[in-house]
Parts: structure tokens; sequence; C-alpha cells
């Protein structure tokens, strides 16, 4: 993207759990010297966090620290899908702009796959409403949904931040989830029988 606009940004944070595996054992890997980019086009401030999404804080920086995100198949490979998307869009500045893709799984019965490795490796499996209820949260810049051969979908847009964000509105939502779910269990209501 950068080599293509020409726009070079001034600093970049890569937030990637096995980092430093792909820094010591992939050839390509594109930060391998710690410095995103290649020898004609580096980003001097790269700071590179080798930690699961969950952990994430942006350095201890108040929200809206960053211009713009990056999150590319992701999703799918985190533990906790909300979790994220509040960390991550509460780290971006209002007007900011994110690059989003994701596969969604329409259809998804809850079962475990018979690829046991590709079902670790990806323990969410989000329908499409997902990616479109994230991109209400934006003024949309681009989008495209296309069919993939597995049989998923993938849903690929850019937008730009609101000032007034769902994000706010979870917080409020969170607490009135959890007593449901308590007044569920209390009627007898068991999660694990539904699958």
């Amino acid at each position: 993207i950068f080599e293509k606009t020409g726009l070079k940004p001034k600093s970049i944070t890569l937030l990637e759990p096995l980092a430093e595996t792909y820094m010591k054992t992939v050839h390509a890997c594109r930060y391998k010297n710690g410095k995103l980019g290649n020898e004609q086009f580096q980003i001097e401030d790269t700071v590179i966090l080798p930690l699961p999404a969950e952990k994430f804080n942006h350095d201890g920086q108040k929200d809206g620290y960053y211009d713009s995100l990056v999150l590319l198949n992701m999703i799918e490979h985190v533990q906790d899908a909300f979790l994220i998307y509040r960390k991550a869009f509460g780290a971006l500045k209002v007007g900011g702009l994110v690059i989003f893709h994701e596969r969604y799984w329409p259809g998804y019965d809850g079962t475990e796959t018979m690829n046991k490795r590709e079902f670790d490796l990806h323990p969410i499996r989000l329908n499409e409403l997902f990616g479109h209820w994230l991109a209400t949260e934006f003024d949309l810049i681009y989008e495209k949904e296309q069919k993939e051969r597995w049989g998923n979908l993938e849903y690929y847009w850019i937008g730009r931040k609101r000032a007034m964000t769902m994000t706010s509105k979870l917080r409020s939502l969170g607490p009135k989830m959890e007593a449901h779910a308590n007044l569920l269990k209390a009627t007898g209501w068991d999660e694990t029988k539904v699958w």
C-alpha cells in the first residue's frame, strides 16, 4: 500500500502473536530486521508487539491514538471478537481509517470441523452479519463481498470512523446481556444443549 501510494507513515505498530517466530524462520518476513518494509522503503519507527490481540492496550496511550488500522483476516483467529472490536476501534481516532477483511461462514452450525488444526487456528466462525454490523460504525469508502471456494464469504471494506459509535452502546448493553443470561440460567437454560 505504501509503495503504491507513495505515502509513508511516521510510525507503525504491528500486533502479531507469532512475530518473533516469523522474524526468525520466515525468509520473506517484511519486518525481519525489526522495521517494516524493505531496503528501499522502510519505516524506522516500527513497534512490534508479539502478543495476542486480547492483550493489546495500545502501549497505554489514550483512546483515539492511531490514525489507521489494518485488520486483515484477524477476527477468526482470536478468542473474543467483541473484545478485539472494542480495543481496536477504541484505539482509532475519530475520522481515522480502517481497512478490514474477514471470512464469514453462513450456515455454520457450531460443530468442530474435520480438520482439527484448521479449527484450532480459527476458533471463531462468524457469520456475515457480524462484518456488516462492524461496518455500520464507519462511513464506508469501499465495500466488497464475494464467495470463496470453501463456501464461505469474504467481506472487505474501508471506512472512516464516526464520532458516535456502537462501542459506547455496547458498554451499557453488556451488563443487560449478562443479567439476561443469568435469568436464563436460573430458569434451567443450558446453553451446552443447544449444540
